[in-house]
């Protein structure tokens, strides 16, 4: 039916509507970059890989997300495995370690302490340690609470071998299980919480599939973000900082609440949408 696999892709894309997303299929099904996925274009299918992808497009076309199927998904330079177990990392979320980065490299500190709250797939916590691991000293605390994700992270973390001694995973509800030694010791304090209000329309794909924990949270969605603002204070360490990844409707309430604790410079920053997205506020 199909004479290649160029043939074929465009049959997919076509049923998917998103030519990406039959790349992303193909270099998953093929184990190939996408420079390698080209070179094969020409080359004859294989009948396992026709079957193995037709499975996958009516998968997708149930509603399950794309980097559910594929397993693993891209976050800036490394590849972290996901499925339901985590919320599937956005693209937004990685303007947060150019920001955070940007602390690192700048502050006058020789070594690092950051903790990233709410830690799901560990892929800011990695992102962290890969891009500065040649620049800075840096010991990372991940804290979350849902331990299939606290499972994810762990396989994630097994990954990258290197970063063990850096990241350290803590099963928490935010700050409930840190050591209380560990007050008033962090240079830098990184979240996305969950944001969205229960009931918020969102994409099916995302509602039916996704964990509801790392995504809904109760006044409106500012429930949990509050409680970080709120308990933030008393473990940041002078001349630290705090980033906050928010949904654009709740960004100047998080603001205000920030400078009501006393946080200096607080900031509102947008996404590569434009939209007001981060927050950041300096202890």
């Amino acid at each position: 039916m199909f004479k290649n696999y160029r043939e074929l892709i465009n049959s997919v894309a076509n049923q998917l509507e998103n030519y990406n997303e039959a790349i992303w299929f193909f270099e998953d099904l093929l184990e190939v970059d996408k420079f390698k996925l080209y070179l094969l274009m020409d080359d004859p299918v294989n009948p396992k890989v026709l079957n193995q992808i037709n499975e996958k497009v009516q998968l997708r076309q149930s509603g399950i997300p794309t980097q559910y199927l594929t397993r693993h998904w891209q976050f800036r330079n490394i590849l972290v495995k996901v499925d339901p177990r985590c919320l599937i990392p956005r693209p937004e979320s990685e303007l947060l370690i150019d920001i955070a980065n940007n602390f690192i490299r700048n502050t006058k500190k020789t070594s690092v302490n950051i903790l990233d709250l709410g830690t799901g797939s560990l892929c800011l916590c990695l992102a962290l340690a890969q891009e500065n691991k040649a620049i800075k000293e840096i010991y990372i605390t991940a804290a979350e609470k849902s331990l299939p994700a606290i499972e994810i992270a762990n396989e994630n973390l097994n990954l990258y071998p290197d970063f063990k001694n850096t990241i350290k995973i803590l099963e928490s509800n935010w700050f409930g299980s840190l050591d209380v030694g560990m007050k008033n010791k962090f240079d830098l304090i990184i979240s996305n919480p969950p944001y969205l209000a229960h009931g918020a329309d969102v994409d099916a794909s995302v509602k039916n599939f996704e964990p509801h924990i790392a995504l809904f949270s109760e006044d409106g969605g500012f429930a949990d973000t509050k409680e970080i603002i709120v308990n933030s204070k008393s473990w940041l360490s002078t001349d630290s900082m705090l980033i906050l990844e928010t949904d654009p409707s709740l960004v100047f309430k998080a603001s205000n609440l920030l400078k009501q604790y006393q946080f200096e410079n607080v900031s509102i920053l947008t996404d590569q949408f434009g939209l007001n997205r981060f927050i950041t506020a300096h202890n």
